[in-house]
């Protein structure tokens, strides 16, 4: 199996595991922060979802003016000390004060929120070196996807359970030490992950123009594959609606349905997660001859899946295409990352990977401006039904268009 075999490497392992107490971490802090910010005020408390978007977006613009000087793991290293700190001062504060501050929380978000572009290509772009097997690759973009998959799942949950016995405030403690596990797994990796993250030989003196220069390149390094280009650009372009469709229009859908059944939301997103990662399990162990094609299946899959929902009208139809439409995000995403990882020079790889938060979260952003007013205009099925359109547009565009890539330039 693939991917017992892909744990087998220890540097594999060592990152895997520190990774899995980080996610899960993130989705504690998330539930904390939700449930400390409605209580503390109320419906405002989704403003704080554009924040942090739009933090996420000017970190991707900024940090590569100074990330670039410096390795991978010295990155990942500084980014998981800087977030363990943010994560741990609403803790403090509370401790201190025993009292609530918006303000610490609000903080706190911004700090978690900027480092996440400076960690994430970072990683992204150390999964091939700590492979060493090509041949292993998908699988281990598997493991990590699979990882933040079951801590969505499970993440919520246990918070749920936890905040009945304790105060919320703790969690965000326990996200603390889960940045800090994640430092200790990446420095059990010693000099493996000494790679600078960029050549600075032609660096500009002035940071912003570094910056600049950063992301042009990726998009230039992106423009010569036109491909995955797309394939990105698509993946993004949906994911900001599957938002919309999966997540505020199928439960608000599910409230007018069974509006005496508060669990019928959470029924669906279960299913939804289970299938995803046991699609995600099957899709690390296979090869894909033709990634591009693949991708642009994937996405029909999910396609087609919301399009039935939409015409759902009892909860079991509306639980099977959850599960079916869960099939097609690993299909998608995990011969996206790799050819991510493999199609660029190595050290255009977190430039792309960069691109790609841009692009995602840009899309987010737009999705949480656009959901209020067209769920109020056009109703829950009519946004589904537009979040379906575009997969499958732009599923359809991929299978007779765009081609695949053959060819990889993955570099020591």
């Amino acid at each position: 199996m693939k991917l017992l075999n892909a744990l087998k490497i220890k540097p594999v392992r060592n990152i895997w595991f520190s990774q899995v107490f980080s996610c899960f971490g993130d989705e504690l802090y998330t539930f904390a922060l939700l449930l400390t910010l409605t209580q503390l005020i109320g419906p405002s408390a989704g403003y704080i979802l554009g924040v942090q978007a739009s933090v996420i977006l000017l970190s991707t613009f900024t940090s590569a003016a100074f990330t670039e000087r410096f390795t991978h793991k010295t990155i990942m290293i500084a980014s998981d000390l800087a977030r363990a700190a943010a994560a741990l001062s609403p803790f403090i504060y509370w401790v201190i004060f025993g009292s609530h501050s918006v303000g610490v929380i609000i903080i706190s978000i911004v700090i978690l929120s900027y480092f996440r572009p400076i960690f994430d290509p970072s990683l992204q772009a150390s999964i091939p070196i700590i492979a060493g097997d090509r041949s292993l690759l998908q699988a281990v973009n598997g493991l990590f996807d699979v990882m933040r998959r079951l801590s969505r799942m499970i993440g919520p949950v246990v918070g749920a359970m936890f905040v009945t016995l304790f105060s919320p405030y703790l969690l965000f403690l326990l996200n603390a030490a889960t940045f800090l596990a994640s430092c200790v797994g990446i420095i059990a990796t010693r000099r493996i992950l000494n790679v600078p993250a960029a050549s600075t030989a032609h660096s500009n003196p002035s940071s912003l123009k570094r910056n600049y220069n950063s992301l042009k390149r990726g998009f230039m390094a992106l423009n010569q594959n036109f491909p995955v280009h797309f394939q990105l650009l698509s993946y993004a372009l949906c994911g900001g609606f599957w938002y919309i469709a999966l997540i505020l229009a199928t439960a608000i859908k599910i409230k007018e349905t069974y509006p005496s059944d508060p669990g019928a939301f959470g029924y669906v997103i279960g299913v939804y997660g289970m299938f995803n990662v046991l699609s995600n399990i099957i899709c690390s162990e296979l090869t894909f001859s033709r990634p591009i094609i693949m991708m642009s299946i994937g996405r029909l899959i999910t396609g087609i899946g919301f399009l039935a929902m939409a015409f759902s009208s009892n909860i079991y139809a509306i639980c099977f295409w959850a599960a079916f439409s869960a099939i097609g995000a690993p299909i998608t995403q995990l011969p996206l990352a790799t050819q991510l990882q493999t199609s660029f020079h190595s050290e255009d790889v977190p430039r792309i990977f960069r691109v790609r938060i841009f692009y995602e979260w840009s899309f987010i952003l737009v999705a949480y401006l656009v959901a209020p007013f067209a769920l109020t205009t056009f109703g829950d099925r009519a946004v589904i039904l537009f979040s379906a359109f575009l997969y499958i547009l732009f599923a359809l565009i991929g299978m007779t268009w765009v081609k695949d890539a053959q060819r990889s330039v993955l570099a020591p």
